[in-house]
């Protein structure tokens, strides 16, 4: 065989070799990869009532249930953005985070507090929400931009939490789901002023930070998130 050809031949089989890996890591799409994490939590709830989903585009792509140590494995995810979603029993989503997927992703940790006593829409309740309760029309409209969010309606929703800023401009949960929203659409500047606001309103609440930090990282990007959905103060 003639050198020429040989290097041809090595050539493309270091090329294969290559795709192949960097598929196999989940670093070209088509790619897949392995999310594991764990819940711990306070309060009667067993791990093993609860179950992780993997949300896509506002679509459940996968769910799992947490094992009765707290821990949970999701495989074979394509690379992307996801949101991760702890449920209960009842299908009640008790907290929620974004998953930036583009390989293995190890340490993912949700840590519930008072999981019995946890919102349907927003998580765990925080001081600042005890000392400034929105009033009983804002927090309506709230549970309607939840409501709509959880069957995709992502523009009813925004209308709903934009109904509840104006009745309670100091609602840092409906700041911080508006910024979602936003992140939703792909609108990350206007995302990034509600999660702002929201940090402004309680420089502690652990979620706006978190989602603050994500819109900018999304907005830097050459090629919008794929996905970028619900998240909730904590």
């Amino acid at each position: 065989m003639r050198l020429p050809g040989m290097l041809d031949r090595c050539l493309w089989a270091a090329v294969f070799c290559c795709i192949s890996a960097a598929a196999l890591w989940g670093q070209i799409p088509g790619g897949t990869a392995t999310v594991r994490g764990e819940v711990t939590w306070e309060g009667a709830a067993r791990a093993d009532s609860l179950s992780v989903e993997l949300i896509s585009a506002g679509r459940m792509v996968d769910r799992v249930s947490v094992m009765p140590d707290g821990h949970f494995e999701l495989r074979a995810v394509l690379s992307g953005e996801y949101e991760l979603r702890v449920a209960g029993l009842d299908e009640t989503i008790v907290q929620r985070q974004f998953v930036s997927v583009h390989g293995p992703v190890e340490g993912v940790v949700f840590r519930l507090e008072g999981i019995e006593r946890a919102r349907p829409a927003s998580g765990t309740v925080r001081l600042y929400s005890l000392l400034h309760p929105p009033p009983a029309a804002a927090r309506k409209e709230f549970l309607r931009g939840a409501h709509a969010a959880d069957k995709g309606a992502c523009e009813e929703s925004i209308r709903h939490l934009r109904k509840a800023l104006a009745i309670f401009p100091a609602y840092m949960e409906a700041h911080n789901d508006l910024g979602v929203r936003y992140m939703q659409q792909g609108a990350y500047e206007q995302a990034a002023t509600e999660f702002q606001e929201a940090v402004k309103l309680d420089p502690s609440a652990v979620r706006p930070i978190a989602n603050l930090k994500l819109a900018v990282l999304c907005s830097a990007r050459t090629r919008p998130c794929r996905v970028a959905t619900h998240l909730d103060t904590q």
